[in-house]
């Protein structure tokens, strides 16, 4: 474990944090608590307060944090979190939290135990977890190359024509996620047939995929806790969807071009705009250009025309171009792009 970029981490969100004017810090987000400690699927809280960043956590997992205690302050509660940080009011004044991540009982416990003033610092946090380093960067490598083993299987049912459900390829999938070594899937996989694949969110089916002239494949795999998200559309023949990839693929090379830091998402979403309105085909796209992604698979920013963020350096972000025949098909294309320091680099290609 790198236990000097943990600590690092560790010293940029209270660097922010003092930034903004925030003396103290409160939060259970698990992303957040990953990122600190490199503690998978190990609730607790993440606590910032005279000059210490801290984690606390209760009885069950007393084992997992003796491992990250020589880079992060750790302690056990062994009441409730309520009980544990009331001796502590003095030391919370000006405190940030996430409010979208918290209920409004939670609010009003919290408010009882602390006495004090509460700032919203989810977009800190969010902007904080968009920035990728390098221990993330390698675990996001880890998982594109399983993503590229599972599109190739189903590269190999589509050309060879094979008799499978929508199902069964996802069962099939599955099984070879995990002989990769992925944790899991990052959401739950879309396998669309022929007029499936017009749906956006379609639930695989019993509709089997041979003979078919279409296959849309939207997975993900989470490996040592970072998301990918990739989409590859199959065509057969010589048709309309053949046109569609056309305009699509082209679409999505004119958009990557114009990706580097501190690009204005909705001008990117407007460069997509134009090539659909070229081709009078604006309705046929119903859904954002793309998203963040990290630890979580949608995460900021949201790369729609009505959002007015920006990307930065050492993002990752999706870009998916689409369009959607009801009836008939749809073909969508997405890939995870990298934000390097003049440019957006495709991890994807495959």
């Amino acid at each position: 474990m790198d236990t000097e970029l943990y600590r690092t981490r560790g010293r940029e969100l209270v660097r922010q944090l003092r930034r903004r004017k925030v003396n103290s810090f409160f939060s259970k987000n698990h992303s957040l608590i990953f990122h600190l400690t490199g503690l998978q699927d190990t609730p607790g809280y993440i606590l910032i307060f005279n000059n210490e960043i801290k984690f606390v956590t209760d009885r069950r997992f007393q084992i997992a944090i003796k491992e990250i205690n020589d880079f992060i302050s750790v302690e056990i509660f062994n009441n409730s979190i309520s009980h544990y940080i009331k001796p502590l009011r003095k030391y919370f004044k000006e405190t940030g939290l996430e409010f979208g991540r918290i209920t409004h009982a939670e609010y009003l416990s919290l408010a009882d135990s602390l006495n004090c003033s509460f700032r919203d610092t989810g977009d800190l946090v969010n902007q904080f977890l968009s920035v990728t380093d390098s221990l993330q960067l390698d675990s996001f490598l880890c998982g594109a190359d399983v993503t590229k083993n599972l599109f190739s299987y189903c590269r190999q049912v589509f050309d060879e024509n094979i008799s499978i459900t929508e199902k069964e390829l996802t069962t099939e999938l599955n099984k070879l996620m995990i002989r990769n070594g992925a944790d899991r899937f990052s959401f739950d996989p879309i396998i669309a047939v022929d007029e499936n694949s017009a749906k956006p969110h379609h639930v695989p089916s019993d509709k089997n995929l041979q003979d078919s002239k279409v296959l849309l494949v939207d997975i993900g795999v989470r490996y040592s806790g970072l998301c990918t998200d990739v989409t590859r559309t199959f065509v057969r023949g010589s048709g309309k969807a053949k046109k569609i990839e056309k305009i699509v693929q082209n679409g999505f090379k004119r958009v990557l071009d114009k990706v580097k830091p501190g690009a204005k998402v909705s001008e990117l979403s407007g460069e997509w705009k134009a090539v659909t309105e070229k081709y009078n085909l604006t309705k046929h796209f119903t859904h954002a250009l793309g998203h963040g992604l990290g630890y979580e698979v949608h995460q900021a920013p949201r790369i729609s025309e009505f959002s007015k963020e920006t990307v930065s350096e050492n993002q990752i972000i999706t870009l998916e171009p689409a369009l959607y025949f009801p009836d008939e098909f749809g073909y969508r294309y997405e890939c995870d792009i990298l934000i390097t320091k003049d440019s957006g680099i495709n991890l994807t290609v495959f």
